[in-house]
């Protein structure tokens, strides 16, 4: 009388568990990578922002003069609306977006040598709105910090709600003061508002604090 050999492997709810445990690891490392992705590109904004701003100031102090208002810096961005200059900000609109590089501004970069970079990369909210590149831009109301009048500000955009912005040119406002020269105030970001993106607003000199 021959003895039944034990078949050896695995059964199949085994097999499930084995695939169900895999596909969860695959998960997690794909949402670890996708966050580990999307620091990355913020980081890059962060670090390119922080060395636009200072580029900035050090063409106020040396000319006591300003760029301009309401320009994409820096020069580069695709023309979406075919008008010959680079759009930046919100892009969402029809493809003719309410920012446009300065032809001004790209004159006085080029004429002094300037050069800058900013990752191209877009910024989707979760109503599908798209947003781009950098914002150089007045505020309105003569705003200042700490008494100082300082108007001028460089928006951008992070991916990811209530991001930290980080660099020390980082600001929001507080209008809790009477007096608007108190309202730029140093801040986490400028805000978030659930809508899966973050504004970035650093403030910039005025000729008139130097």
């Amino acid at each position: 009388m021959f003895l039944r050999q034990k078949q050896s492997g695995f059964t199949i709810v085994e097999l499930l568990i084995v695939i169900v445990v895999i596909a969860i690891l695959a998960a997690i490392s794909v949402t670890a990578y996708n966050g580990i992705q999307k620091r990355a590109r913020n980081n890059a904004k962060i670090s390119a922002a922080t060395s636009i701003a200072k580029v900035v100031d050090a063409y106020t102090v040396a000319t006591g003069t300003l760029l301009a208002t309401n320009s994409c810096l820096p020069t580069g961005n695709s023309d979406l609306n075919a008008d010959g200059l680079g759009d930046c900000a919100n892009i969402t609109d029809n493809n003719a977006p309410s920012r446009t590089e300065n032809a001004v501004v790209n004159a006085k970069l080029l004429d002094e040598k300037i050069t800058m970079t900013f990752p191209q990369d877009v910024v989707t909210s979760s109503n599908g709105d798209k947003f781009r590149g950098l914002l150089y831009t007045y505020g309105a109301g003569n705003r200042g910090m700490s008494g100082t009048l300082q108007p001028y500000f460089l928006y951008f955009f992070l991916e990811g709600i209530d991001e930290d912005c980080k660099s020390s040119y980082s600001v929001k406002n507080d209008t809790s003061n009477p007096d608007p020269l108190y309202w730029i105030v140093p801040g986490k970001n400028y805000g978030s508002n659930g809508g899966g993106y973050t504004v970035c607003a650093y403030t910039v000199k005025h000729p008139s604090s130097i």
